[in-house]
């Protein structure tokens, strides 16, 4: 089972980072980025802050309180080659009334050091999402939570490493409007994924799938769970 784990923080600001983060001894550091959302300026001009010496689990309280925009926690790992190289493990995003979502990913391939799917072989994605509002009179990013999924292909001979994901193909969208328990998560089978390639033994990419909240008047739409 490959879990594409979480950060999960409450509007507290209370932030916990489970085994996603890297513990391979020295040659990984763990930081965790708070972004804070500013409706009306520029992305490009929100504060953030990182917070260093992050461990593979635990609880550390936020830096900065959360605004009324909310704001998007980025786990990340470093690896300490020359010159070092930056992973994106994780990214969740807090809000007054944003929902809870959680993406995992069953595939048949055992290797346990990194999870992974094989491109030749069926995979499951399972999505679940807790907190919407049945109220007609909520915002609208309390009632729905859309699912994306993402294709992106790395070449005859690449690795994902400095991969600029905002290429991504999108492939298709849902609108998820109704709670899941642990026991009915929104269920995906898929026979093989969608990346090119018609020797599937020798495809290399990623298929991507993400849950983001659904834009209003505080906020834009931001990545709940990938």
């Amino acid at each position: 089972m490959k879990p594409l784990t979480s950060i999960i923080a409450a509007a507290l600001g209370v932030l916990s980072s489970p085994l996603m983060a890297q513990t391979t001894g020295s040659t990984f550091k763990n930081f965790v980025r708070q972004v804070q959302i500013q409706p009306g300026v520029p992305a490009a001009n929100w504060v953030q802050y990182d917070l260093q010496d992050v461990g593979a689990t635990g609880d550390r309280a936020s830096h900065l309180a959360i605004d009324p925009g909310g704001a998007r926690f980025e786990l990340w790992t470093v690896k300490g080659t020359t010159p070092p190289v930056n992973y994106l493990l994780d990214t969740r995003y807090v809000s007054t009334y944003a929902p809870i979502a959680s993406v995992t990913i069953t595939s048949e391939d055992p290797y346990p050091s990194i999870p992974r799917t094989r491109a030749d072989r069926p995979f499951t994605v399972q999505v679940t999402v807790q907190g919407l509002s049945a109220d007609a009179a909520a915002p609208a990013g309390a009632k729905s939570v859309t699912l994306l999924q993402h294709m992106q292909s790395y070449g005859t001979a690449g690795t994902g490493v400095n991969l600029d994901r905002t290429q991504a193909t999108l492939l298709g969208t849902q609108s998820l409007t109704a709670n899941t328990t642990p026991t009915t998560p929104y269920t995906y089978t898929f026979a093989t994924n969608s990346i090119p390639g018609a020797d599937r033994s020798k495809v290399r990419g990623e298929q991507r799938y993400s849950v983001f909240s659904v834009a209003d008047y505080q906020a834009p739409a931001s990545q709940l769970a990938s």
